[in-house]
């Protein structure tokens, strides 16, 4: 095998199990949430090029058969552009093909399948450049759902490729709404991924190898914690939310825990740093200071860490996962957006899930001089002067989360 290139798939979505057809990796899934009778699902096939060549690529999609009573209904149940597309993937590439498949208004609520056909054939001979399975290196990360952060391809959360050219995708419909006017049914192509485009994580990589017995050790959470906290007041300020000192304090803690957690193996470093020294190297900035490089260049980084984690451990205190993968992925990216771009974040999304993980870690993370009973008056007062926001029923999960990890912190 020539030198191994990365494994993209993880990072778009849960692909730990998936197929393999030839030169090609892939998977395909609806979202989890049922489709509306009389409106499009859009399904998401994942490709992966495992050649150092280009790879021509067929597919083929085959809608549910009616079985059944199914049969009396009128036909056809479902409809998409066309069954077969054909597409080419360079040298390692990764790309998404979305389809839409129009759920016909008189389809009963139920689980369907679509089955996908996928046959590949490189275009030369070539040498293969990933594996049909590959290692978890993320260990026991407590982070339940990476994808998108950008530290699958860094750090493996590993994988087993099964040789099939066939899958069954299911297809969950719910109850009918008003039928779409206009749907496009166009299968849309989107290449995500070129060896090009690893070229500054690359670079990244041996920088932070070839440093890391001396950046690790700066990253202190003596030495982290008021930059943090100070770069925390500026962004959310930017947003439109003026922190109080009890919410400053447990959104830091919550930024301040993702550091030092990520230190605890080099593995998880890689997780932190190497995004954000490729991030630097890409935009020619300077990588000698890494306070500076963390708590401010790389902070959109870290902010997206520290919700993930948030997420992880408002779950392991609440027993159950209150908010759903698609929820805990839409609600970082919004959160992150909105502080990388300084426009409005409505205030609730500063304590779901920063403060409310930061209150997860309170009993971890104590800062020298501190005392933890005054931080905590403090944020219980911050919430209070909240009142009217909390009084939102739609809040209640969060209310509910606030109260058990407070009587958690406060009986420990």
């Amino acid at each position: 095998m020539a030198a191994e290139y990365p494994d993209l798939m993880n990072d778009y979505m849960d692909a730990r199990q998936r197929f393999q057809s030839g030169a090609v990796q892939y998977l395909a899934e609806f979202p989890p949430d049922p489709a509306s009778a009389g409106r499009a699902a859009q399904m998401s096939l994942i490709l992966q090029n495992a050649m150092d060549v280009s790879v021509d690529v067929a597919l083929h999609i085959a809608l549910p058969e009616p079985r059944g009573k199914l049969r009396r209904l009128p036909q056809p149940l479902f409809e998409i552009y066309q069954p077969d597309v054909r597409l080419t993937l360079e040298n390692g590439e990764v790309a998404r093909l979305s389809v839409p498949v129009h759920v016909l208004p008189h389809v009963p609520p139920g689980e369907y399948v679509v089955t996908m056909h996928v046959r590949s054939e490189p275009r030369e001979q070539g040498m293969r450049i990933r594996s049909e399975q590959g290692a978890n290196r993320m260990g026991d990360l407590r982070i339940r759902h990476p994808q998108g952060l950008g530290i699958t391809p860094i750090t493996p959360w590993g994988f087993q490729a099964r040789s099939s050219e066939r899958q069954a995708v299911s297809l969950r419909v719910g109850q009918a709404e008003e039928p779409s006017e206009d749907i496009d049914l166009k299968p849309r192509f989107e290449s995500l991924w070129t060896p090009p485009d690893w070229q500054w994580v690359a670079f990244a990589r041996r920088e932070v190898n070839d440093r890391r017995i001396y950046v690790v050790p700066e990253l202190t959470l003596e030495s982290i914690y008021l930059p943090l906290m100070q770069e925390t007041q500026a962004a959310f300020a930017d947003c439109g939310i003026q922190l109080h000192v009890g919410e400053a304090i447990f959104a830091t803690k919550i930024l301040a825990y993702t550091v030092m957690y990520l230190m605890e193996k080099p593995d998880w470093q890689d997780c932190l740093l190497v995004p954000i020294y490729a991030y630097a190297q890409a935009n020619e900035q300077p990588t000698h200071d890494v306070l500076w490089l963390v708590t401010q260049l790389g902070y959109a980084h870290l902010l997206e860490l520290s919700v993930a984690i948030s997420f992880a451990l408002i779950e392991d205190a609440l027993g159950y996962e209150a908010w759903d993968p698609a929820e805990q992925r839409g609600l970082r990216y919004f959160i992150v957006e909105c502080l990388s771009g300084g426009t409005e974040l409505p205030s609730e999304f500063l304590y779901l899930p920063l403060v409310l993980g930061g209150l997860a870690v309170a009993d971890r993370l104590v800062i020298k001089g501190e005392s933890a009973s005054d931080s905590l008056r403090l944020l219980e007062k911050a919430k209070a002067e909240r009142a009217d926001l909390f009084a939102d029923p739609d809040l209640q999960e969060v209310n509910t989360a606030f109260e058990r990890l407070m009587a958690a912190y406060t009986q420990g």
